[in-house]
């Protein structure tokens, strides 16, 4: 099996919903988490779900708060340029 990490949040926009999960079910980036399914769970408070690859570490944010000060300019340019990489592949 392969392991994998389950979002799970309030269906606030179905059309919405369907639109983002069809795109990111068939998005291949190095840069951006797979999606391998995605689903809603109907009730009195609607729900969307995603099931994607799990990444272990750190999250940016954990990595940016271990030290008080801010990464250079050299390290800072170098996660902004991995991110826009991530977003530049969702919006082909």
């Amino acid at each position: 099996g392969v392991w994998c990490a389950v979002k799970v949040g309030a269906l606030l926009n179905e059309t919405r919903f369907r639109r983002e999960s069809s795109i990111a079910l068939s998005l291949q980036s190095p840069r951006v988490a797979q999606c391998f399914e995605a689903g809603t769970i109907a009730g009195d408070s609607p729900q969307f779900w995603l099931a994607m690859e799990y990444l272990p570490g750190r999250t940016l944010a954990e990595i940016l708060s271990i030290s008080d000060a801010r990464p250079d300019a050299e390290t800072a340019l170098a996660i902004a340029c991995e991110i826009l990489q991530g977003l530049a592949a969702m919006h082909q």
